[in-house]
């Protein structure tokens, strides 16, 4: 009994892990390699931002079969298969000398991101804890952690050893940690051992990928992730040059900057806690009106410096608003069932979106000379993901086992 207790401890620590070295690092040090690329072999800003482009569109095209995988093998085994990519990827790319090969290690990295960290991370959770939330958010607090720590101490690498040195040193922990840890504790969910996928799928309550993707829960859904991840593409990257535009000194802007992914970790448990105590749908309306708050902050620093206190207060708690709210919505509106699948197609949405909405919105600025058009776009997509949400309602059949409501039906 004792093991049993300490087991879904054991599963969230290794959560906690695996996003601390995987996802946090990749996620928070592509600015940093950007400066001793373009030294190193004289290749432009455009030049060096297709790794970034590389690694985004692969880890979102590759989210639909990561999810179709994840419903049909062990989530261990894939989650290995993910580490060991994002590895390898560091490893040859520090080997590498031309732009196309570093260009496609961040491909192979971006897939293995995929299959390693966000969407199997998400099951686990889902699968292990009743207080889901809160089991998503302290997951989430591993990816913040890693932000703030990983960019100071590669940035220390690099001066000290060299970006070769430093893609090194990230691969070290992904390949000596991460993997023993996957293969030693991550399971899909409890009691789950020996039985074959397929048999464990057929007593998980749900719909089927095919009815989910029929049902305005799902479309709901997908319009949640098209309009959030405009919203959050066209801010989140230009916050910093917006603070420069208008008046903050360099130092200052990235210190706003840092002050707010370090605070993302404490946003994402308490909204991940208030999905445990309130319907996640409701709390996801509140977090937009924090971050359309957040935004319109952005906006009036122009004018009084004052409103960046809106900004600070609020981005951070809202700014990951779909992180726990969105998984728990799958759950309690279309089941768990077919989870994976479901979650990858929504991630597919979302990595669209955010690949869009940057250019979207510098050409924005560079058409009108500042960035209040493009806020504007952001907080009218707030309102839009917010109508979407309200129309989420629960399908019919999500909490029943698909066989048994078949035979419900004939019965009657």
């Amino acid at each position: 009994m004792a093991e049993a207790n300490r087991r879904p401890w054991t599963i969230i620590a290794s959560l906690i892990a695996i996003q601390f070295f995987i996802a946090g690092p990749i996620i928070s040090t592509f600015t940093v390699f950007f400066s001793p690329l373009m030294k190193e072999f004289a290749w432009t800003h455009a030049q060096v931002s297709r790794t970034a482009t590389s690694y985004q569109l692969v880890a979102g095209l590759s989210a639909p079969l990561v999810g179709w995988l994840l419903d049909r093998i062990k989530v261990q085994w894939l989650m290995t298969v993910g580490a060991a990519m994002v590895g390898a990827g560091f490893l040859l790319a520090s080997e590498t000398h031309s732009l196309n090969g570093i260009v496609a290690m961040y491909g192979l990295i971006g897939l293995g991101v995929s299959a390693s960290t966000a969407l199997p991370g998400l099951l686990v959770a889902t699968n292990w804890f009743e207080r889901r939330g809160t089991a998503i958010g302290v997951m989430l607090c591993g990816m913040s952690a890693g932000m703030v720590f990983a960019p100071m101490i590669v940035s220390h690498l690099i001066l000290v050893h060299g970006w070769r040195m430093a893609m090194r040193a990230i691969a070290l922990p992904i390949l000596g940690i991460t993997i023993p840890v996957m293969l030693l504790f991550i399971r899909t969910k409890p009691g789950f051992k020996r039985r074959p996928t397929a048999e464990e799928i057929a007593g998980v309550p749900g719909l089927e990928y095919t009815v989910a993707i029929r049902t305005s829960a799902f479309w709901c859904m997908m319009g949640i992730e098209l309009f959030y991840g405009v919203t959050f593409g066209a801010v989140y990257f230009h916050i910093v040059p917006y603070l420069i535009h208008i008046g903050f000194g360099p130092q200052t802007a990235a210190t706003i900057f840092g002050l707010q992914a370090a605070l993302s970790g404490v946003g994402w448990v308490l909204n991940g806690m208030a999905c445990d105590r309130f319907s996640a749908k409701y709390v996801l309306q509140v977090l937009l009106g924090l971050l359309a708050t957040s935004v319109f902050g952005l906006l009036g620093a122009k004018f009084n410096i004052a409103f960046i206190s809106l900004f600070l207060a609020f981005w951070a708690a809202s700014a990951g608003a779909t992180g726990p709210t969105l998984p728990l919505l799958v759950h309690q509106n279309l089941g768990m069932r077919r989870f994976g699948s479901i979650m990858g197609t929504l991630f597919l949405t979302r990595a669209i979106a955010g690949a869009i909405a940057p250019v979207l919105s510098g050409m924005l600025v560079d058409w009108t000379g500042g960035y209040a058009l493009s806020f504007e776009l952001a907080i009218a997509c707030v309102a839009a993901t917010a109508v979407c949400t309200g129309f989420i309602f629960p399908a019919k059949g999500h909490d029943q086992i698909p066989e048994m409501a078949v035979a419900q039906a004939a019965a009657s």
